[in-house]
């Protein structure tokens, strides 16, 4: 950690009822980027936050990487993302949806619980980094400590971890049926939150070194640093159009 300061990031928070969590990296033809950021803001999350049990979007953009597109939405709990409710609306995409879905390129999308978090407030940029399977039950214990000690970084809103839903496999849809490719899955994600760009990734790379050196990791891909769009709550849209 850099030297010099006394800024504590927020305790760390072992889930109890692990929050589901719907983790989607993707890119999209440019030639229908514009009307995909429409579709998003206009219909594709309300409708999603809408379904019960879904708390919260968050959607961010980054600029020259790929996937260029990271969504989140955070659920009461894994099963609500494998419910009536949700497969529903998946068997069910609208117009606009099948539109745009034959445009989707390089998607992960993974059903995953929240197992570990350390810090209580949101931050304007997200680092993510993906591993290629669970993590160990010593990784995550060495990962645990790490977040515990976590100091000195005044830029840092918030670390999470997520892991794969065993019991959550994406099942085929009527919705996934209209993208090119199938969908890719990953084991566990690292995701860091900040004010500023530059020490998010900072304080990933650290956390991901040391995980490193202090116990076997499965394969990573690369950190990618993304921009928040928007965040829109569950609640409010439910109490507004209820």
């Amino acid at each position: 950690m850099r030297p010099g300061r006394s800024h504590r990031l927020g305790a760390l928070m072992a889930i109890a009822d692990h929050p589901g969590i719907l983790a989607i990296w993707n890119d999209i033809d440019d030639a229908v980027a514009e009307d995909y950021g429409h579709w998003y803001q206009r219909q594709h999350l309300y409708e999603r936050v809408s379904i019960p049990g879904f708390r919260y979007g968050r959607r961010y953009a980054a600029q020259g990487v790929s996937p260029k597109y990271f969504t989140f939405y955070e659920t009461d709990s894994a099963a609500v993302l494998t419910g009536g409710d949700y497969l529903a609306r998946l068997n069910a995409p609208t117009d606009w949806t099948q539109r745009l879905m034959p445009h989707f390129r390089n998607v992960s999308r993974t059903v995953c619980r929240q197992i570990l978090v350390g810090g209580d407030q949101s931050g304007g940029f997200a680092a993510t980094v993906a591993l290629a399977e669970h993590l160990s039950v010593e990784s995550l214990g060495h990962l645990s400590r790490e977040l515990e000690n976590l100091k000195g970084w005044p830029e840092i809103a918030r670390v999470r971890v997520w892991q794969a839903d065993e019991t959550g496999a994406t099942a085929a849809t009527d919705e996934s049926a209209l993208r090119p490719v199938t969908d890719t899955n990953i084991g566990t994600a690292l995701v860091v939150e900040g004010i500023a760009a530059d020490p998010t990734h900072e304080c990933l790379s650290e956390l991901l070194a040391k995980l490193l050196t202090g116990a076997a990791l499965p394969a990573a891909g690369a950190i990618q640093v993304y921009q928040l769009i928007c965040h829109i709550d569950g609640d409010e849209i439910r109490r507004a159009h209820g």
